[in-house]
């Protein structure tokens, strides 16, 4: 019995000092320095600010610090190492990784497929170059881990891409967080999805072509009719903006109706207030969404009427009307050369020239004529949607143009 127990003791004893190591072996670990460069409370420090960012985004972020990388092999290793990482189920489909060789100087940042739509090329590269305006390594990895933090798209549950991707990094943090809520509120509120995504690189494509592709394939669309908008803008040489419509949209969204939106932030988007411009985007399809509910959408001759500024207006027309009086006055006071100021009207009459000894006054005739207002009908010139099929096979609405 005594040695029964003796054994049952040990094996309790092997197990306390395996489980460590075998919990160690398969923790989230994200920092992996094998030149001994951090100590291990700033490595404790990293390897924590990359799990909260693994939880909070769902994005993982690993650093590899090794002396065994050299320039021809660098990516692969880094793609190797993640993939190795990735079938053992320590790191997800949604993935960064940092591989430095200091010795040699060779970096290699390597993102998964699903990353490289979820975080750019841009944003990857302005990571690294938090990394490399920091004095030390500590604060390198720490900075490019806050850069991520900061900008990284978060991705709903049941769709590929927020319904905000500001890929060409428009707007602060402040404001894609408040435009973000925005849309996801009235696309909930709607049943319809309402899209902005920025770009620098078309990848080859028309702005029209890239617009129904980023929408199609990237599972947006409520309904069974895949019901919504987007609006896309490029900035590249042509700074392109783009507006695509989808089963619904196309019903709310008429020609003239995207033709009067454009209108309204166009203004906004050659000024670079990108925040504005996307605002007045976002405010426009709430009213338009609700014109299309009661059976009416806004169209040809039914769109709604520009805001008036009363203050605005009366300054603007008391100026020009004041204007206008002085010079019509000043021509007519110019062609009166041979004229002088008089008190009276008699210095105009001879003296006994015209004596009246009988006066009256008679009604002969009256001449009216009435001309017929031409009425806007409001129904016709061009009314509804034009439509297109895209690359998926699926039709679609839209309008664009440059800025």
């Amino acid at each position: 019995m005594k040695k029964l127990l003796s054994l049952i003791l040990a094996l309790i004893l092997c197990i306390a000092c395996i489980s460590p190591a075998i919990a160690a072996q398969y923790e989230r670990i994200y920092m992996f320095d094998n030149y001994g460069v951090f100590d291990e409370i700033e490595l404790d420090e990293l390897n924590e600010r990359a799990v909260a960012i693994a939880e909070r985004h769902g994005f993982d972020v690993g650093f590899v610090l090794s002396p065994n990388i050299t320039a021809e092999n660098t990516y692969v290793e880094a793609e190797n190492f993640y993939n190795e990482m990735l079938a053992r189920g320590l790191y997800g489909d949604l993935g960064l990784l940092f591989f430095f060789n200091a010795d040699a100087g060779h970096i290699s940042l390597y993102a998964t497929p699903l990353a490289k739509l979820n975080f750019p090329e841009d944003a990857i590269s302005e990571a690294l170059d938090a990394y490399n305006d920091a004095d030390t390594f500590y604060y390198g990895v720490m900075d490019f881990y806050d850069y991520i933090d900061r900008h990284i798209q978060p991705i709903p549950t049941g769709r590929l891409l927020p319904r905000l991707v500001d890929n060409a990094n428009l707007l602060s943090s402040a404001e894609h967080a408040i435009l973000l809520t925005q849309l996801d509120e009235i696309s909930e509120r709607r049943k319809f999805d309402v899209v902005i995504v920025t770009t620098r690189t078309l990848d080859g494509k028309s702005p029209k072509e890239f617009a129904d592709d980023f929408f199609d394939y990237n599972d947006y669309g409520q309904g069974s009719d895949e019901d919504g908008i987007l609006l896309l803008i490029s900035i590249t040489d042509e700074r392109d903006w783009h507006i695509f419509t989808c089963g619904y949209g196309i019903t709310a969204f008429t020609d003239a109706g995207l033709g009067y939106i454009s209108d309204r932030f166009i203004g906004d988007l050659r000024e670079d207030n990108f925040a504005g411009a996307f605002a007045t985007f976002v405010a426009q399809c709430d009213e338009f969404l609700t014109q299309a509910n009661t059976g009416a959408p806004y169209d040809v001759g039914t769109l709604p009427k520009a805001p008036f500024k009363p203050s605005l207006n009366v300054i603007i027309s008391l100026v020009i009307g004041l204007v206008v009086a002085l010079i019509v006055t000043a021509v007519l006071k110019g062609q009166l050369k041979s004229v002088r100021k008089q008190r009276g009207a008699a210095v105009y009459t001879r003296e006994g020239s015209m004596a009246l000894t009988r006066s009256h006054e008679y009604f002969l005739y009256s001449d009216i004529s009435r001309t017929a207002i031409p009425q806007d009908s409001g129904s016709s010139g061009g009314g509804g949607s034009s439509t297109h099929t895209s690359s998926s096979g699926q039709t679609h609405g839209g309008a664009g143009g440059k800025f």
